[in-house]
């Protein structure tokens, strides 16, 4: 499963991505250069020419100032994403960063959970 493995019928990432880019009020161009890429590449992403890894959706998420979740609103169930989460951890290259990713997770899902209103 890939990013791009999900209902057709709903919008596609690029489209998000674009939406989000347009909202902000970014050229290609704008968000080209504050991700480090060429205008071609946010062009190939938001065309579904070219999947962005999940490193480089972070980073536009941030730069956008939305949640990486936008981008797969009405796409993704909470078991795709748990899923491509799985399958990005397995890409890691040594035992030890898997745990340190894990770790990562924990101590962001401790935080969510202490800012959780009693």
């Amino acid at each position: 499963m890939t990013l791009n493995d999900f209902d057709h019928s709903r919008p596609k990432l690029g489209q998000h991505l674009r939406a989000a880019r347009e909202l902000r009020g970014f050229s290609q161009y704008d968000l080209a250069e504050k991700l480090g890429k060429d205008q071609r590449s946010i062009s190939q992403m938001e065309n579904d020419k070219r999947t962005p890894s999940v490193a480089e959706l972070l980073q536009i998420a941030d730069i956008l100032d939305v949640s990486i979740v936008s981008f797969f609103e009405g796409a993704l169930t909470p078991n795709d994403l748990d899923l491509l989460m799985l399958q990005q951890l397995n890409r890691l290259p040594t035992a030890n960063s898997k745990r340190a990713v894990i770790e990562l997770v924990r101590l962001f899902c401790d935080a969510l959970e202490a800012e959780r209103p009693s």
